[in-house]
Order: structure tokens, then sequence, then C-alpha cells
């Protein structure tokens, strides 16, 4: 299935249809899965410590909120 046809299959479907798509189709329970990859989950990079200097123009700040 390409991004288009997924994209077309979930439109319009609540959380509650899109657990059950999961757990019919691959058999993963969504209330199982680790935290970090559910609804919510943030991601953050701590850069309290001074990057090496060869590091300094290679080192971005990653923040991902979903």
């Amino acid at each position: 299935m390409d991004a288009t046809a997924a994209a077309k299959t979930l439109d319009g479907t609540f959380a509650a249809d899109k657990n059950e798509i999961l757990f019919s189709k691959f058999s993963i329970n969504y209330n199982n899965e680790p935290e970090i990859f559910r609804k919510g989950s943030v991601i953050f990079r701590d850069v309290s410590q001074p990057a090496p200097p060869s590091m300094v123009l290679l080192r971005k700040p990653v923040l991902i909120l979903r």
C-alpha cells in the first residue's frame, strides 16, 4: 500500500478505528506499545554540555511534537 492509499484508508477515521486497523491487520495492540511511540510523545535533546569545536556546525537541536 502506498502513502496515498494509506491516507485515503485513514481519512475520516477516529482513534478507535485506527487502533482496530492496527490490531486486525498487523496484530499490534496500541495500548501495549512503548510510550515513546504513542500520540503526544516528545523527543528532545539535552544540549547543556558544550559540543567539541568540530561538531559545532553540525549540531542542531531536535524537537518533535506529535
